[in-house]
């Protein structure tokens, strides 16, 4: 879905997920004039300059930011999808792009609470746990928002994470409470730069995505569960998921054999000639990973040294047709009743498509879902009842800042 392991961690959870959130109260169609036409989806620097140049008179004002100063540190969650990790980065990239000392140290006090507020009922998973935190630790400082050794800074992470990982201590596969959203936390830190083969940590790391690989494998017993797609509009489709993270997987060069196995695997019921999602924008997911994993089958293919593939051209050639067949087969009418308002996440979606589909024109689709997600005014007060609810990055004010970066 994503063309790198950093993009996960800020674009899954901080805001992609957040923008197809359906828990917003959007309402009161206000025309959005000002919205700049730069395509700032892939940049989150960018994603906050847009908001700091909006109006006073938009959603998103100092009040909300305000409101987050005073009272983010009050809140027990630490991860990163409802908590003080998502937050903090959210801080870091605001000060970057304000010159304004204070978001920065209100983010590092952020940091400092959530490893002095960290205990061992700290769950691991990616939603709350220490998979995500640690993700978001290892995203900061591989973009120079903190100075931080994390082989030394996470060291117990990896370990406690590992442990789960060899305890099968996770019933699920997905990506927010499974084993999908582990292997996200290996696959950042082997981003690190000093995660190469002279490195223990690292070759340690790699053992552990090798033993998640097949933790995963064994509870991809039951396709029909797999294939049951979610019933609002969510971006956390175990199917489209999985096929995803193997995609990661497989450019990450980790178990290469068994991952490409079990991706052919995954795919078979594409192949089925009946087979189509029931929902449109899971058309839209679907084509986005098939096409992600496309690409990066041809570029593996126009290497010197040809490596063998499991894939035959026969293969690749009908994922191709049927991407572009459940593509051609949705229905602007059929998204606008799925999504309801969330229009901004279906124009997301076809600037994605556009990336990947670069033989195709689906300019018309884009100056669509741009119209129709300009139509919508998010309006929250912070005069919020539960301040430990709603200031989160998920389903709080955080989130309700970034829904309008876009």
């Amino acid at each position: 879905m994503f063309s790198d392991i950093l993009q996960v961690t800020t674009h899954i959870y901080i805001f992609n997920k957040l923008i197809l959130s359906k828990q917003a109260n959007l309402s009161n169609l206000t025309p959005y004039k000002d919205i700049s036409d730069k395509d700032l989806t892939d940049n989150l620097d960018d994603i906050i300059t847009h908001f700091m140049n909006l109006k006073k008179d938009h959603l998103v004002n100092p009040q909300f930011i305000n409101f987050m100063l005073l009272n983010s540190s009050f809140i027990d969650n630490l991860g990163l999808m409802h908590g003080k990790m998502g937050i903090s980065i959210f801080f870091f990239h605001l000060a970057r792009q304000t010159k304004n000392q204070i978001y920065e140290d209100y983010a590092g006090e952020l940091i400092d609470e959530i490893y002095e507020e960290i205990s061992l009922n700290t769950p691991f998973d990616f939603e709350n746990g220490i998979a995500g935190i640690g993700c978001g630790i290892e995203y900061l400082a591989q973009n120079g928002f903190i100075e931080a050794n994390t082989n030394e800074v996470l060291a117990d992470f990896d370990n406690r994470i590992a442990r789960a990982i060899t305890h099968n201590d996770l019933k699920e596969v997905g990506l927010s409470s499974g084993l999908i959203g582990l292997g996200i936390y290996f696959l950042q830190r082997l981003k690190n730069q000093d995660s190469d083969d002279d490195n223990l940590q690292a070759l340690t790391n790699k053992q552990n995505l090798i033993l998640l690989i097949e933790r995963i494998e064994s509870k991809l017993t039951d396709t029909s569960k797999l294939l049951k797609e979610p019933d609002t509009f969510d971006i956390n489709w175990d199917y489209t998921t999985l096929i995803w993270i193997f995609t990661e997987f497989y450019k990450s060069k980790i178990f290469d054999y068994k991952v490409e196995s079990i991706l052919c695997s995954l795919l078979e019921p594409i192949y089925r000639k009946e087979f189509t999602p029931r929902k449109d924008y899971n058309k839209l997911l679907l084509s986005i990973v098939i096409q992600e994993l496309i690409l990066f089958i041809n570029e593996k293919s126009k290497q010197k040294i040809k490596e063998p593939t499991q894939f035959s051209p026969k293969q690749i050639s009908l994922l191709r047709m049927k991407s572009l067949n459940f593509l051609n087969e949705i229905k602007r009418e059929n998204l606008k009743k799925e999504v309801d308002i969330n229009a901004i996440g279906i124009l997301w979606l076809y600037k994605k498509i556009r990336q990947l589909f670069i033989d195709k024109d689906y300019a018309n689709e884009i100056k669509y879902w741009k119209e129709q997600s300009q139509k919508y005014k998010i309006e929250i007060s912070p005069e919020v009842k539960n301040v430990k609810q709603n200031t989160g990055n998920y389903n709080g004010i955080a989130r309700t800042l970034l829904l309008e970066y876009i």
